[in-house]
């Protein structure tokens, strides 16, 4: 706060006489904008990154601005800011975890595991890593060793939504109780309401169900999110069939097809497709 603060009042003297420092001022000023990750978080960490910052602070910079990239939905960019601060830091923890999350959710699971081991070995014990993993060992039907790394974030955070989810999905895809998955993504929605993986979770559970109506509504808020999710629009497509709306479900799975090819693997991962 203090430092925030006196590199405030240096970047004004600078802009009312310019000295000989100043460029290092301006450096740190726009890195410190960066990582507070204000409304305008790509446009700040560009101006960052360009502004002669090296090393680590490089790294986080580019690893930040992937953060703002995941949030606008443009995750292939955010792979390759990722993939840049990595190469800069490849101890960079919270790239790896990140970039590992990223790879598990793009179906890649044995290259996200890479990611992810070695960010646990880092940091371990960590929540976020913890259900990052789980996620990844899902993606490559490793379920006992997902819900180990389940149940050992659970352990520390009993409310934690990025476990619950993960837990709701592993459940739908071993084809177990969907009763006590739907308990889990109702409870992960309790502690982090409309978050966009826990509606997608939920929605798979309805649609299994039958509850076709309520598995609308939920991709149908997934894919409308902060971070849009491009399998909400083809579940609300599936949904809609279901529901006798023939010709809107078609159109919203191609349009899902067309945007994202492979999101059919989500559905086939929980038996809803083909």
């Amino acid at each position: 706060m203090i430092k925030s603060a006196i590199l405030r009042a240096l970047a004004l003297t600078c802009a009312l006489a310019p000295l000989s420092g100043c460029g290092l001022i301006e450096r740190e000023e726009r890195y410190a904008a960066c990582i507070r990750r204000p409304q305008n978080h790509i446009e700040v960490c560009s101006m960052a990154i360009e502004g002669g910052l090296t090393g680590h602070r490089l790294a986080t910079a580019h690893y930040e601005r992937a953060v703002g990239y995941i949030v606008a939905s443009k995750t292939d960019t955010a792979l390759t800011d990722l993939n840049k601060a990595l190469k800069l830091d490849p101890d960079h923890v919270n790239a790896l975890s990140v970039r590992g999350a990223l790879l598990a959710v793009k179906n890649r699971g044995e290259e996200a595991l890479i990611d992810l081991e070695k960010a646990a070995q880092l940091r371990p014990g960590d929540i976020d890593i913890l259900s990052g993993r789980a996620n990844a060992y899902r993606m490559v039907n490793r379920f006992d060793d997902a819900l180990a790394d389940i149940e050992a974030a659970l352990d520390v955070a009993p409310d934690s939504a990025g476990p619950l989810t993960t837990r709701c999905h592993v459940k739908t895809e071993m084809g177990g109780d969907l009763a006590s998955a739907l308990d889990d993504c109702n409870a992960a929605l309790h502690a982090y309401p409309d978050l966009p993986p826990a509606l997608l979770a939920r929605a798979m559970v309805h649609l299994k169900l039958g509850k076709n109506r309520e598995a609308y509504a939920d991709f149908d808020a997934a894919y409308h999110s902060r971070i849009r999710q491009t399998a909400g629009l083809f579940g609300r497509g599936l949904a809609r069939q279901k529901l006798g709306e023939t010709r809107a479900g078609k159109a919203d799975m191609d349009a899902a097809l067309t945007e994202t090819p492979t999101v059919t693997l989500y559905f086939e991962r929980a038996g809803l497709w083909p």
